[in-house]
């Protein structure tokens, strides 16, 4: 049985990271951050300080977080995708929130019903299925569909 819990999805980019905030199996919050021109160390502190914000230095953590999992296309690209995975891993660790992360096309399939679909096509799917919630790009319908992919296969228990 689930119960009501809340979680985050991602979508982990050097540009734009989307985000949604889920109570129980339900989206109700999205927001795309960007991150600073410039240095990685700089790009990953501000990260982490926008995360420990969010989860109120732990008072108020999520009780799962789901991202999508990169997708390399250079070398630059790759490293502060991968740097970002890892400093939202350190947080879920230090926090003790499950974490996982999904390949691009099982996102794709969950989302708009094939693995290689398209931006526009992820994010009409998104405005589609959910038109209560603010998709204002692909990053936020990226991380809706890590956060469909991650309730899709969690099993949750009643804590009473």
């Amino acid at each position: 049985m689930r119960t009501a819990v809340w979680g985050e999805s991602f979508d982990l980019s050097r540009r734009a990271t989307g985000v949604v905030t889920w109570r129980g199996d339900t989206p109700v919050a999205s927001l795309t951050f960007a991150l600073p021109e410039g240095f990685i160390g700089e790009q990953l502190h501000v990260f982490e300080r926008f995360i420990r914000h969010r989860w109120d230095h732990g008072k108020s953590k999520p009780t799962w977080v789901a991202y999508e999992r990169s997708s390399t296309r250079s070398y630059n690209h790759a490293e502060i995708q991968l740097a970002l995975v890892g400093t939202l891993l350190k947080l879920c660790f230090e926090f003790d929130v499950t974490v996982a992360g999904f390949a691009p096309s099982t996102l794709k399939k969950e989302l708009a019903g094939h693995g290689h679909a398209s931006k526009a096509q992820m994010v009409a799917a998104a405005r589609e299925r959910f038109p209560d919630l603010e998709v204002t790009d692909d990053n936020v319908a990226d991380a809706l569909a890590a956060g469909l992919v991650f309730l899709a296969r969690a099993e949750f228990v009643e804590v009473t």
